[in-house]
């Protein structure tokens, strides 16, 4: 068996093929969203991505920011500073982990 990237449209599947594999064949989830979502919430605790970020407002001032926008907001910035960034986290997640069989469902770029 090898690591696992699943892609897809929204909602088509892929979490739940990924906890499958996890919980059926052993695989380790690990998310190239999970340093983004580390430093969001470290910022901002409880925030979820449908709610309002007290205090943000987006780029034009026309609305208020949501956890999603700001999500989005933070892997831009990290990627304008170097496009593999957070793959470069990932990859050494992933490095740590060893021998263990990893399944990765948030791919979103051409990069990952």
């Amino acid at each position: 068996m090898a690591d696992v990237a699943i892609i897809g449209r929204a909602g088509a599947g892929k979490s739940t093929l990924a906890r499958a594999l996890q919980y059926r064949l052993g695989y380790q989830r690990l998310s190239i969203a999970a340093p983004i979502k580390r430093l969001v919430h470290e910022a901002y605790p409880g925030i979820g991505k449908l709610d309002v970020v007290p205090g943000l407002k987006s780029a034009d001032g026309t609305h208020d920011l949501t956890g999603r926008e700001l999500l989005q907001l933070v892997g831009a910035a990290g990627r304008s500073i170097d496009p593999d960034m957070w793959l470069r986290m990932w990859a050494r997640s992933r490095d740590a982990l060893g021998p263990r069989l990893v399944v990765t469902d948030d791919l979103r770029l051409t990069r990952e």
